[in-house]
Protein backbone atom coordinates (compact mmCIF):
# COMPACT_ATOMS: atom_id res chain seq x y z
CA UNK A 1 0.00 0.00 0.00
CA UNK A 2 1.32 3.59 -0.60
CA UNK A 3 1.73 5.39 2.34
CA UNK A 4 0.96 8.71 0.72
CA UNK A 5 -0.15 9.98 -3.08
CA UNK A 6 3.78 10.47 -3.47
CA UNK A 7 4.26 7.12 -3.42
CA UNK A 8 1.68 6.56 -5.66
CA UNK A 9 2.77 8.54 -8.09
CA UNK A 10 6.38 7.18 -7.78
CA UNK A 11 5.01 3.78 -8.16
CA UNK A 12 2.95 4.79 -11.37
CA UNK A 13 6.20 6.50 -12.77
CA UNK A 14 8.35 3.64 -12.13
CA UNK A 15 6.17 1.39 -13.66
CA UNK A 16 5.93 3.06 -16.83
CA UNK A 17 9.69 3.81 -16.79
CA UNK A 18 10.22 -0.31 -17.07
CA UNK A 19 7.26 -0.59 -19.09
CA UNK A 20 9.34 1.99 -21.65
CA UNK A 21 12.69 0.10 -21.09
CA UNK A 22 14.18 3.30 -19.45
CA UNK A 23 16.85 3.07 -17.20
CA UNK A 24 16.56 4.07 -13.40
CA UNK A 25 18.24 7.52 -14.03
CA UNK A 26 18.31 9.83 -16.70
CA UNK A 27 21.47 9.91 -18.56
CA UNK A 28 22.28 12.85 -21.14
CA UNK A 29 20.65 12.28 -24.01
CA UNK A 30 18.76 9.80 -23.20
CA UNK A 31 14.78 9.90 -23.56
CA UNK A 32 12.78 11.01 -20.91
CA UNK A 33 9.62 10.13 -18.92
CA UNK A 34 7.29 13.45 -18.75
CA UNK A 35 3.83 13.81 -17.20
CA UNK A 36 1.51 16.46 -18.06
CA UNK A 37 -1.97 17.40 -17.33
CA UNK A 38 -4.07 14.88 -18.43
CA UNK A 39 -6.32 15.21 -21.55
CA UNK A 40 -9.64 13.54 -21.56
CA UNK A 41 -9.85 11.56 -25.25
CA UNK A 42 -13.97 11.21 -25.82
CA UNK A 43 -14.90 8.35 -27.72
CA UNK A 44 -17.22 10.05 -29.67
CA UNK A 45 -14.68 12.47 -31.36
CA UNK A 46 -13.26 9.37 -32.94
CA UNK A 47 -16.32 8.23 -34.68
CA UNK A 48 -18.51 9.45 -37.50
CA UNK A 49 -21.41 11.12 -35.62
CA UNK A 50 -22.89 9.96 -32.22
CA UNK A 51 -22.50 6.30 -31.98
CA UNK A 52 -21.00 5.86 -35.85
CA UNK A 53 -18.14 3.48 -36.73
CA UNK A 54 -14.26 4.85 -35.45
CA UNK A 55 -12.83 7.18 -38.26
CA UNK A 56 -9.22 5.94 -38.53
CA UNK A 57 -8.16 9.43 -40.12
CA UNK A 58 -9.86 11.42 -37.74
CA UNK A 59 -7.73 10.13 -34.92
CA UNK A 60 -4.32 10.66 -37.02
CA UNK A 61 -5.67 13.78 -37.53
CA UNK A 62 -6.11 14.05 -33.57
CA UNK A 63 -2.52 12.92 -32.70
CA UNK A 64 -0.88 14.31 -35.16
CA UNK A 65 -2.04 17.78 -33.70
CA UNK A 66 -1.65 16.47 -30.06
CA UNK A 67 1.87 15.31 -30.32
CA UNK A 68 3.42 18.27 -32.55
CA UNK A 69 4.10 20.40 -29.45
CA UNK A 70 7.40 21.38 -29.04
CA UNK A 71 7.51 21.15 -25.58
CA UNK A 72 9.71 22.27 -22.66
CA UNK A 73 11.01 20.02 -20.00
CA UNK A 74 11.67 20.23 -16.47
CA UNK A 75 12.60 17.25 -14.79
CA UNK A 76 10.09 15.04 -15.24
CA UNK A 77 7.33 17.47 -16.58
CA UNK A 78 5.52 17.79 -19.79
CA UNK A 79 5.53 21.94 -20.89
CA UNK A 80 3.28 22.51 -23.64
CA UNK A 81 4.75 25.69 -25.73
CA UNK A 82 3.49 28.31 -28.42
CA UNK A 83 6.11 26.10 -30.56
CA UNK A 84 4.38 23.37 -33.25
CA UNK A 85 7.59 21.09 -33.92
CA UNK A 86 6.84 20.98 -37.80
CA UNK A 87 6.94 24.62 -37.44
CA UNK A 88 10.35 24.43 -36.50
CA UNK A 89 11.73 21.80 -38.62
CA UNK A 90 10.19 23.15 -41.76
CA UNK A 91 12.18 26.40 -40.84
CA UNK A 92 15.35 24.35 -40.42
CA UNK A 93 14.61 22.14 -43.53
CA UNK A 94 13.91 25.84 -45.46
CA UNK A 95 16.42 27.77 -44.51
CA UNK A 96 19.39 25.13 -44.42
CA UNK A 97 22.79 26.29 -46.52
CA UNK A 98 25.45 24.32 -46.94
CA UNK A 99 28.88 25.25 -44.74
CA UNK A 100 30.79 25.49 -47.70
CA UNK A 101 30.67 24.67 -51.30
CA UNK A 102 31.92 20.63 -51.16
CA UNK A 103 29.15 19.90 -48.69
CA UNK A 104 25.95 21.57 -51.47
CA UNK A 105 25.91 17.77 -53.16
CA UNK A 106 25.63 16.23 -50.13
CA UNK A 107 23.52 18.26 -48.15
CA UNK A 108 21.31 19.33 -51.58
CA UNK A 109 20.27 15.64 -52.24
CA UNK A 110 19.50 14.80 -48.50
CA UNK A 111 17.39 18.18 -48.26
CA UNK A 112 15.47 17.13 -51.66
CA UNK A 113 14.54 13.97 -50.23
CA UNK A 114 13.56 15.60 -46.83
CA UNK A 115 11.32 18.28 -48.73
CA UNK A 116 9.34 15.84 -50.52
CA UNK A 117 8.56 14.16 -48.04
CA UNK A 118 7.64 17.73 -45.63
CA UNK A 119 5.73 18.68 -48.12
CA UNK A 120 2.85 15.97 -48.00
CA UNK A 121 0.66 17.06 -45.96
CA UNK A 122 -3.57 15.53 -45.75
CA UNK A 123 -6.44 17.40 -45.39
CA UNK A 124 -8.49 17.90 -42.41
CA UNK A 125 -11.16 15.80 -41.71
CA UNK A 126 -13.01 18.24 -39.24
CA UNK A 127 -15.55 20.94 -41.41
CA UNK A 128 -14.93 22.91 -42.81
CA UNK A 129 -12.07 20.29 -44.35
CA UNK A 130 -9.70 23.73 -44.94
CA UNK A 131 -6.75 23.08 -43.20
CA UNK A 132 -4.07 20.33 -43.76
CA UNK A 133 -1.47 18.65 -41.28
CA UNK A 134 1.86 16.54 -41.54
CA UNK A 135 0.32 12.90 -40.44
CA UNK A 136 2.33 11.61 -37.35
CA UNK A 137 1.52 7.30 -37.51
CA UNK A 138 0.70 5.57 -34.43
CA UNK A 139 1.18 1.94 -33.39
CA UNK A 140 -0.73 0.42 -32.41
CA UNK A 141 -2.76 2.19 -35.39
CA UNK A 142 -6.12 1.38 -33.48
CA UNK A 143 -4.94 3.37 -30.51
CA UNK A 144 -8.12 4.93 -30.30
CA UNK A 145 -10.69 1.69 -30.71
CA UNK A 146 -11.99 0.96 -27.11
CA UNK A 147 -13.11 -2.29 -28.17
CA UNK A 148 -9.78 -3.53 -28.70
CA UNK A 149 -8.69 -4.42 -25.10
CA UNK A 150 -5.59 -6.18 -26.64
CA UNK A 151 -3.97 -2.96 -26.38
CA UNK A 152 -4.57 -2.68 -23.13
CA UNK A 153 -2.68 -4.19 -20.03
CA UNK A 154 -3.86 -3.90 -16.19
CA UNK A 155 -1.45 -1.99 -13.91
CA UNK A 156 -2.17 -2.61 -10.11
CA UNK A 157 -0.16 -0.74 -7.55
CA UNK A 158 -0.59 -0.90 -4.11
CA UNK A 159 -3.44 -2.55 -2.03
CA UNK A 160 -6.56 -2.08 -1.51
CA UNK A 161 -6.84 -0.31 2.23
CA UNK A 162 -9.33 -1.44 5.13
CA UNK A 163 -12.57 -0.19 5.06
CA UNK A 164 -13.31 3.46 5.03
CA UNK A 165 -13.48 4.96 8.26
CA UNK A 166 -13.77 8.52 9.44
CA UNK A 167 -11.72 11.05 8.43
CA UNK A 168 -8.53 11.16 10.20
CA UNK A 169 -6.54 14.44 11.72
CA UNK A 170 -4.84 16.08 9.02
CA UNK A 171 -2.04 13.93 8.04
CA UNK A 172 1.18 15.06 7.77
CA UNK A 173 2.38 16.31 4.53
CA UNK A 174 3.48 14.36 1.44
CA UNK A 175 7.04 13.65 1.06
CA UNK A 176 7.05 14.92 -2.53
CA UNK A 177 10.21 16.62 -1.83
CA UNK A 178 12.55 13.80 -0.99
CA UNK A 179 14.29 11.02 -2.86
CA UNK A 180 12.70 8.23 -4.43
CA UNK A 181 14.27 4.85 -6.18
CA UNK A 182 14.46 4.78 -9.72
CA UNK A 183 13.99 8.25 -11.05
CA UNK A 184 14.89 11.01 -8.47
CA UNK A 185 12.41 12.90 -6.46
CA UNK A 186 8.77 13.78 -7.22
CA UNK A 187 7.80 16.87 -8.90
CA UNK A 188 5.49 19.00 -7.11
CA UNK A 189 3.53 19.15 -10.05
CA UNK A 190 2.27 15.44 -9.53
CA UNK A 191 0.89 15.96 -5.86
CA UNK A 192 -1.74 18.88 -6.33
CA UNK A 193 -5.06 19.04 -7.11
CA UNK A 194 -6.44 21.34 -9.77
CA UNK A 195 -9.39 23.24 -8.31
CA UNK A 196 -12.16 24.97 -11.26
CA UNK A 197 -14.60 28.02 -10.05
CA UNK A 198 -16.94 26.48 -7.86
CA UNK A 199 -19.87 27.27 -10.75
CA UNK A 200 -18.26 24.80 -13.24
CA UNK A 201 -17.98 21.85 -11.04
CA UNK A 202 -21.73 20.45 -12.15
CA UNK A 203 -19.42 19.87 -15.58
CA UNK A 204 -16.71 17.23 -13.71
CA UNK A 205 -19.34 15.24 -13.29
CA UNK A 206 -20.98 14.94 -17.14
CA UNK A 207 -19.93 11.96 -19.11
CA UNK A 208 -16.58 12.69 -21.25
CA UNK A 209 -17.88 13.55 -24.73
CA UNK A 210 -16.51 16.39 -26.94
CA UNK A 211 -19.35 18.17 -26.38
CA UNK A 212 -18.65 18.46 -22.11
CA UNK A 213 -15.49 18.71 -23.14
CA UNK A 214 -15.65 21.54 -24.78
CA UNK A 215 -17.47 23.25 -21.63
CA UNK A 216 -15.02 22.16 -18.95
CA UNK A 217 -12.13 23.70 -21.09
CA UNK A 218 -13.60 26.57 -21.20
CA UNK A 219 -14.51 26.79 -17.82
CA UNK A 220 -11.10 25.63 -16.79
CA UNK A 221 -9.55 27.84 -19.26
CA UNK A 222 -11.40 30.71 -17.43
CA UNK A 223 -10.22 29.75 -14.08
CA UNK A 224 -6.79 29.54 -14.68
CA UNK A 225 -7.01 32.97 -16.05
CA UNK A 226 -8.72 34.88 -13.27
CA UNK A 227 -5.95 33.19 -11.29
CA UNK A 228 -3.38 34.70 -13.13
CA UNK A 229 -4.97 37.77 -13.47
CA UNK A 230 -5.01 38.04 -9.93
CA UNK A 231 -1.13 36.99 -9.11
CA UNK A 232 1.77 39.49 -9.63
CA UNK A 233 3.97 39.00 -12.00
CA UNK A 234 6.54 36.28 -11.43
CA UNK A 235 8.33 33.33 -13.56
CA UNK A 236 7.80 29.99 -11.59
CA UNK A 237 10.16 27.17 -12.01
CA UNK A 238 7.15 25.79 -14.09
CA UNK A 239 6.01 28.80 -16.31
CA UNK A 240 5.70 32.33 -16.80
CA UNK A 241 2.64 33.21 -15.34
CA UNK A 242 3.01 36.58 -17.31
CA UNK A 243 2.29 35.28 -20.48
CA UNK A 244 -1.21 34.05 -19.51
CA UNK A 245 -2.25 37.96 -18.18
CA UNK A 246 -0.54 39.55 -21.16
CA UNK A 247 -3.38 36.86 -23.34
CA UNK A 248 -5.99 37.93 -21.12
CA UNK A 249 -5.11 41.85 -21.22
CA UNK A 250 -4.14 41.36 -25.03
CA UNK A 251 -8.32 39.96 -25.29
CA UNK A 252 -9.65 42.77 -23.69
CA UNK A 253 -7.61 45.71 -25.24
CA UNK A 254 -9.64 44.32 -28.93
CA UNK A 255 -12.96 46.03 -26.65
CA UNK A 256 -12.04 49.75 -27.08
CA UNK A 257 -14.10 50.42 -24.14
CA UNK A 258 -13.00 47.80 -21.82
CA UNK A 259 -16.65 46.87 -21.05
CA UNK A 260 -18.32 43.51 -20.59
CA UNK A 261 -19.46 42.25 -23.62
CA UNK A 262 -21.68 39.38 -25.34
CA UNK A 263 -21.27 35.64 -26.25
CA UNK A 264 -21.13 35.50 -29.66
CA UNK A 265 -24.25 34.30 -31.46
CA UNK A 266 -23.70 30.75 -32.06
CA UNK A 267 -25.37 29.56 -35.73
CA UNK A 268 -26.16 26.05 -33.25
CA UNK A 269 -27.83 25.52 -29.73
CA UNK A 270 -24.51 25.28 -27.25
CA UNK A 271 -24.77 23.50 -23.90
CA UNK A 272 -26.07 25.40 -20.96
CA UNK A 273 -22.56 24.74 -19.46
CA UNK A 274 -20.65 26.31 -22.33
CA UNK A 275 -23.27 29.34 -22.60
CA UNK A 276 -22.85 30.07 -18.77
CA UNK A 277 -18.97 29.71 -19.11
CA UNK A 278 -18.50 31.66 -22.10
CA UNK A 279 -20.36 34.72 -20.87
CA UNK A 280 -17.70 34.51 -17.36
CA UNK A 281 -15.41 34.71 -19.29
CA UNK A 282 -16.58 38.04 -21.75
CA UNK A 283 -17.41 39.66 -18.26
CA UNK A 284 -13.69 38.89 -16.99
CA UNK A 285 -12.29 40.02 -20.41
CA UNK A 286 -14.13 42.84 -20.49
CA UNK A 287 -12.97 44.04 -16.72
CA UNK A 288 -9.31 42.84 -17.35
CA UNK A 289 -8.21 46.47 -18.10
CA UNK A 290 -9.40 47.62 -15.16
CA UNK A 291 -7.32 44.89 -13.32
CA UNK A 292 -4.16 44.30 -15.16
CA UNK A 293 -2.27 47.98 -15.76
CA UNK A 294 -2.00 48.21 -20.04
CA UNK A 295 2.18 48.53 -18.94
CA UNK A 296 1.54 44.40 -18.80
CA UNK A 297 1.01 44.08 -22.41
CA UNK A 298 4.05 44.00 -24.17
CA UNK A 299 5.50 45.61 -27.75
CA UNK A 300 4.61 43.94 -31.31
CA UNK A 301 1.73 42.51 -32.43
CA UNK A 302 -1.08 40.47 -29.97
CA UNK A 303 -2.06 37.35 -32.56
CA UNK A 304 -5.11 35.85 -31.24
CA UNK A 305 -3.18 32.56 -31.49
CA UNK A 306 -1.40 33.51 -28.48
CA UNK A 307 -4.49 33.41 -26.57
CA UNK A 308 -4.70 29.55 -26.83
CA UNK A 309 -1.11 29.47 -26.76
CA UNK A 310 -1.57 31.08 -23.56
CA UNK A 311 -4.30 28.79 -22.76
CA UNK A 312 -2.09 25.69 -23.60
CA UNK A 313 0.85 26.93 -21.66
CA UNK A 314 -1.69 27.62 -18.76
CA UNK A 315 -2.53 24.17 -18.57
CA UNK A 316 0.89 23.98 -16.48
CA UNK A 317 -0.02 27.18 -13.98
CA UNK A 318 0.71 24.62 -11.09
CA UNK A 319 1.17 27.18 -8.90
CA UNK A 320 -2.41 27.74 -6.88
CA UNK A 321 -3.21 23.54 -6.89
CA UNK A 322 -4.34 21.90 -3.77
CA UNK A 323 -1.93 19.62 -2.27
CA UNK A 324 -3.19 15.93 -1.77
CA UNK A 325 -3.40 14.88 2.13
CA UNK A 326 -4.59 11.29 1.98
CA UNK A 327 -2.93 8.34 3.24
CA UNK A 328 -3.16 4.83 2.25
CA UNK A 329 -3.19 4.89 -1.54
CA UNK A 330 -4.04 2.10 -4.42
CA UNK A 331 -4.35 2.41 -7.95
CA UNK A 332 -6.01 0.03 -10.30
CA UNK A 333 -5.95 1.25 -14.57
CA UNK A 334 -5.04 0.36 -17.82
CA UNK A 335 -2.57 1.55 -19.59
CA UNK A 336 -1.78 1.78 -23.69
CA UNK A 337 1.85 3.23 -24.72
CA UNK A 338 1.18 4.61 -28.41
CA UNK A 339 4.56 4.54 -30.28
CA UNK A 340 4.62 7.52 -32.96
CA UNK A 341 6.35 8.03 -36.19
CA UNK A 342 7.05 11.13 -38.29
CA UNK A 343 7.62 10.17 -41.92
CA UNK A 344 8.24 13.83 -42.76
CA UNK A 345 10.86 14.14 -39.77
CA UNK A 346 13.90 13.68 -41.67
CA UNK A 347 16.71 11.98 -39.16
CA UNK A 348 19.65 12.20 -42.04
CA UNK A 349 18.85 15.69 -42.68
CA UNK A 350 18.98 16.62 -38.50
CA UNK A 351 22.26 14.62 -37.90
CA UNK A 352 23.96 16.01 -40.61
CA UNK A 353 26.05 18.59 -39.44
CA UNK A 354 27.32 20.89 -42.59
CA UNK A 355 24.87 23.32 -42.87
CA UNK A 356 23.36 25.92 -41.18
CA UNK A 357 20.53 28.65 -41.58
CA UNK A 358 20.67 32.44 -42.04
CA UNK A 359 20.86 34.49 -38.57
CA UNK A 360 20.70 31.63 -36.39
CA UNK A 361 23.18 30.59 -33.40
CA UNK A 362 24.51 27.22 -33.47
CA UNK A 363 22.30 25.22 -31.30
CA UNK A 364 19.86 27.60 -31.22
CA UNK A 365 17.11 25.39 -31.51
CA UNK A 366 18.32 22.86 -29.64
CA UNK A 367 21.80 22.75 -28.30
CA UNK A 368 21.87 19.10 -28.41
CA UNK A 369 23.41 18.42 -24.91
CA UNK A 370 20.82 19.20 -22.49
CA UNK A 371 16.87 18.86 -23.23
CA UNK A 372 16.07 21.27 -20.40
CA UNK A 373 17.98 24.14 -21.30
CA UNK A 374 14.44 25.24 -22.91
CA UNK A 375 15.86 25.45 -26.20
CA UNK A 376 12.40 25.37 -28.91
CA UNK A 377 13.00 21.78 -29.97
CA UNK A 378 15.40 20.37 -27.47
CA UNK A 379 12.95 17.04 -27.50
CA UNK A 380 10.05 15.85 -29.80
CA UNK A 381 7.39 13.59 -28.11
CA UNK A 382 7.95 9.55 -29.58
CA UNK A 383 5.32 7.65 -27.26
CA UNK A 384 1.82 8.99 -26.30
CA UNK A 385 1.14 6.90 -22.80
CA UNK A 386 -2.58 6.44 -22.76
CA UNK A 387 -4.67 4.99 -19.59
CA UNK A 388 -8.04 4.43 -19.41
CA UNK A 389 -10.66 3.32 -16.16
CA UNK A 390 -8.76 5.21 -13.45
CA UNK A 391 -9.61 3.92 -9.75
CA UNK A 392 -7.84 5.42 -7.02
CA UNK A 393 -8.53 3.97 -3.24
CA UNK A 394 -7.31 5.70 0.01
CA UNK A 395 -8.22 6.78 3.42
CA UNK A 396 -9.67 9.84 2.06
CA UNK A 397 -9.06 13.28 4.25
CA UNK A 398 -12.36 15.01 4.14
CA UNK A 399 -10.97 17.96 2.68
CA UNK A 400 -9.81 15.23 -0.09
CA UNK A 401 -13.19 13.91 -0.96
CA UNK A 402 -14.50 17.41 -1.63
CA UNK A 403 -11.81 18.61 -3.10
CA UNK A 404 -11.64 15.52 -5.52
CA UNK A 405 -15.44 17.00 -6.86
CA UNK A 406 -14.23 20.08 -7.37
CA UNK A 407 -11.24 20.01 -9.42
CA UNK A 408 -10.28 19.22 -12.94
CA UNK A 409 -6.83 16.99 -12.34
CA UNK A 410 -5.55 15.36 -9.72
CA UNK A 411 -1.97 15.17 -10.32
CA UNK A 412 -1.71 14.33 -13.61
CA UNK A 413 -4.63 12.31 -13.78
CA UNK A 414 -7.78 14.07 -15.38
CA UNK A 415 -10.64 13.93 -13.23
CA UNK A 416 -13.73 14.43 -15.88
CA UNK A 417 -16.23 11.89 -15.61
CA UNK A 418 -15.38 11.50 -11.90
CA UNK A 419 -17.27 9.51 -9.41
CA UNK A 420 -16.58 9.16 -6.03
CA UNK A 421 -17.91 5.57 -4.11
CA UNK A 422 -18.43 6.56 -0.37
CA UNK A 423 -18.61 2.63 0.27
CA UNK A 424 -15.47 1.63 -1.22
CA UNK A 425 -13.37 4.73 -0.89
CA UNK A 426 -13.11 5.13 -4.61
CA UNK A 427 -12.10 7.86 -6.87
CA UNK A 428 -13.42 6.34 -10.37
CA UNK A 429 -12.88 8.33 -13.80
CA UNK A 430 -13.77 6.23 -16.86
CA UNK A 431 -12.56 6.55 -20.22
CA UNK A 432 -9.83 7.28 -21.89
CA UNK A 433 -6.89 10.44 -21.49
CA UNK A 434 -3.13 11.12 -22.37
CA UNK A 435 -1.51 11.20 -19.21
CA UNK A 436 2.04 11.36 -20.54
CA UNK A 437 5.40 11.43 -23.40
CA UNK A 438 8.49 9.79 -23.39
CA UNK A 439 10.00 12.95 -25.22
CA UNK A 440 13.39 12.01 -27.27
CA UNK A 441 16.00 14.52 -27.06
CA UNK A 442 17.15 16.62 -30.67
CA UNK A 443 20.67 17.00 -32.01
CA UNK A 444 21.96 20.49 -31.89
CA UNK A 445 20.04 22.81 -34.21
CA UNK A 446 21.50 23.79 -36.59
CA UNK A 447 24.74 22.35 -36.39
CA UNK A 448 26.37 25.24 -37.04
CA UNK A 449 26.66 29.01 -36.99
CA UNK A 450 26.32 31.65 -39.58
CA UNK A 451 29.33 31.93 -41.09
CA UNK A 452 31.35 35.71 -40.12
Amino acid sequence: MASDFAELTTLFRDSLRDRLGLSAEALPNSPRLCFALGTPLPDDGFRTGSGGEYFPLRAMEFMSHHCNVAPRIAGEVFLPTINEVDDLYGMLLHGASPVSAVDTELLGAIKSEATAEFDISIGSTLPPGFDTFHPTHAVPDNWFDQTRDENWSAMSLGQAPPAPAPAPAPAPAPSHGGPHPGGGPISPFHLMFRPIDPQFTDLLAEPVTTGSMTALRSAANLSLAEAAADRPFANTHFADEAMLRNAVVAIAADHDDGAPVSPPRAAIELPPALVRARRAEAVMLGQARRRIPASALGPGDRPLRHIAAAVRTSDLQFAGGVEVTSRSFSLDVEVCLVHLRRPWLSAAFLHLGNWFVQSFDKGELSSGDNPEDGAPLAAVAVVCVLIRNLRIRAEWASTDQAQSMASTHMGSFSLAGRRFDTTTATLSVPGMQSVAWLCEPMPTLPPQPTPG
